[in-house]
């Protein structure tokens, strides 16, 4: 596209304004500003798009929520500006030169894309934010942090850079205004009367005479990203690497937001217009970015695809704070966290229904006493410390190996190492037992043992003490 002349316009139509020209489109004259019949007249073969005002507020969203790693305030200006309040955040950055790195690092990690069209993304750092609005609109790259800078820099300063209404600007150019400080020299009532006082109050913002109130922007507590792959594709390794994009994005917000999530959904548009899709959920929030890759990409091991994939698209909802915990002096300690992690990359792995755990059953019949159900999350601390307690009472009276069923066995009586325990029950699923449990000693082993109430001469074997 770039030895073929395309130009952006505003409208479709023969008096629709060029808003940028590429340097096909430049060589034969076309220039901003210029109407489309005009330009079309230097250019026949001109191409023409119209702008994308929907594109651009994504653009400046995106960009947005990265800069909110360096400032919790942070104002759009559609369609092309960003404002942050930096004065809070000096300190931690460093300074102004640590901060001017920061915003550049983000506008790097951005890819270059434009903002306007026309040209790069500027910085411009000035005491005032409309200040730096203006000049950053005029094409300058500065960093001004002394009052007295300001207004010599904005006196020269033209207002057609300013972003006034048309109007405005005819009106000052016929009483022989061309600048900021030639705007500036005029008498104040004539210019609120001329021009308004929304414009003087602009003017007395620039200059630090009254106080700018920065509403700050707040991105929705959600996440959604996509990314198209150059070739449609099968292979795991290429699916990957636009995974790590997306997912170095949500991480970003995340920790912009010090938020967490607690699943994922992971979309795949395939070639045949078909569509297949992940959902990845965590037993506790999750943010770390290692932890994050491995379990989707546990998951996108396993996925068969059905045809070629051309885009990718990384989808998150569900956010919670994340949750807040002393750190140990020493040594750190994350027996938790590691234990879910654990759990969640092995359901990634093998699939929900093949990692289980036992859950104790109120049910006294040994047999039906436990399940093997879905992994839940782990339980809190006391919890575990009651559940020690009882599980070494009952080590007591019931064996460490309980057989799945009871074994029949010959012998005519224990030799008992503690006193009988009755169990009945089962009546209300008609498998109701009846049995008399004894815990056998011999030289060997130490064996749990019972008498079938119901057939008293028949012994079985159902479990061995450790």
């Amino acid at each position: 596209m770039s030895n073929i002349a395309t130009v952006v316009v505003d409208e479709i139509s023969n008096d629709g304004l060029v808003l940028s020209a590429n340097l096909a489109a430049k060589h034969f004259g076309i220039e901003r500003s210029m109407r489309l019949k005009a330009a079309l007249a230097l250019a026949p073969q001109l191409q023409y798009q119209l702008r994308d005002w929907q594109g651009e507020i994504a653009a400046l969203e995106t960009m947005a929520k990265q800069l909110q790693t360096i400032s919790s305030w942070v104002q759009l200006r559609p369609p092309n500006g960003i404002c942050l309040e930096l004065q809070a955040s000096l300190r931690l950055l460093g300074g102004v030169g640590k901060a001017c790195d920061a915003i550049d690092r983000v506008i790097r990690s951005y890819g270059g894309r434009q903002l306007d069209h026309d040209s790069q993304p500027r910085r411009v750092i000035a005491c005032t934010a409309q200040a730096a609005f203006w000049l950053a609109q005029s094409g300058k790259q500065k960093i001004i942090t002394q009052q007295h800078d300001l207004v010599r820099q904005l006196h020269r300063l033209s207002i057609c850079q300013l972003g006034w209404p048309k109007k405005t600007i005819t009106t000052l150019q016929r009483l022989g205004v061309g600048n900021i400080g030639e705007c500036l020299r005029l008498p104040r009532k004539g210019l609120v009367k001329r021009l308004g006082a929304q414009v003087v109050q602009q003017l007395d913002q620039a200059l630090g005479y009254e106080a700018t109130v920065i509403d700050a922007w707040q991105a929705p507590e959600y996440f959604q990203a996509e990314q198209s792959l150059e070739l449609a594709t099968v292979q795991h390794r290429y699916l990957k690497v636009v995974i790590e994009h997306l997912l170095r994005c949500l991480v970003t917000e995340l920790d912009t937001k010090q938020q967490a999530v607690t699943a994922i959904q992971c979309h795949f548009e395939l070639l045949n217009q078909r569509q297949q899709n992940i959902t990845v959920r965590f037993s506790e929030p999750t943010w770390q970015y290692d932890h994050l890759l491995r379990v989707i990409d546990e998951r996108l091991q396993r996925l068969k695809l059905l045809a070629p994939v051309q885009k990718c698209r990384l989808k998150s909802s569900r956010w919670v704070t994340r949750p807040l915990a002393n750190r140990h002096f020493f040594i750190e300690q994350d027996n938790n966290r590691s234990w879910a992690q654990l759990l969640e990359q092995l359901q990634s792995r093998l699939g929900e229904q093949a990692v289980l755990q036992l859950r104790t059953v109120a049910d006294h019949r040994p047999e039906y006493a436990y399940r093997a159900l879905k992994v839940r999350e782990r339980a809190s601390e006391a919890l575990i410390k009651r559940s020690r307690t009882a599980h070494r009472q009952l080590c007591k009276q019931y064996p460490l190996w309980l057989f799945h069923s009871a074994k029949a066995t010959e012998f005519k009586k224990p030799i008992m190492h503690q006193s009988p325990r009755r169990i009945e029950g089962g009546w209300w699923d008609n498998n109701d037992i009846a049995r008399d449990y004894f815990h056998d000693v011999n030289q060997q082993q130490h064996r749990w043992v019972f008498q079938d109430r119901k057939n008293p001469d028949q012994w079985y074997l159902h479990g061995l003490f450790g």
